[in-house]
């Protein structure tokens, strides 16, 4: 099996195993790695465009508790591999929308490169 987790041929191997499960505080560092990982691979993708950091509105502003946004983990061996933030609808489709909503299918689907 390769570092990263996948087999040697890039796939997810069939006895991979994860949960989900809601976000606790405690998982912030881990949370906050996986965004800073996000954003070392977009700015290896996308070279010619500055990326601003979202550590800081990650910490403040989703994760924060008593926020409305509802965030779930992906967990495999006690290590946070992924996580969904959702927000409630507010009723007005004009402003719904303006909120992303992944699947987790979706989510492993572009963190392994492969859909589920």
């Amino acid at each position: 099996m390769a570092p990263d987790g996948k087999s040697e041929n890039g796939t997810i191997p069939s006895d991979f195993k994860f949960i989900t499960r809601e976000y606790r505080t405690s998982d912030l560092p881990q949370m906050l790695g996986l965004v800073l990982e996000l954003e070392a691979e977009l700015a290896e993708k996308f070279k010619d465009v500055q990326i601003k950091s979202g550590v800081e509105d990650y910490e403040y502003r989703y994760l924060k508790p008593g926020t409305k946004y509802k965030t779930f983990v992906a967990e495999s061996d006690g290590k946070l591999i992924g996580y969904l933030i959702g927000y409630p609808s507010v009723g007005a489709p004009e402003v719904d929308n303006m909120y992303d909503i992944l699947s987790v299918s979706l989510f492993l689907c572009c963190r392994y490169g492969k859909k589920i």
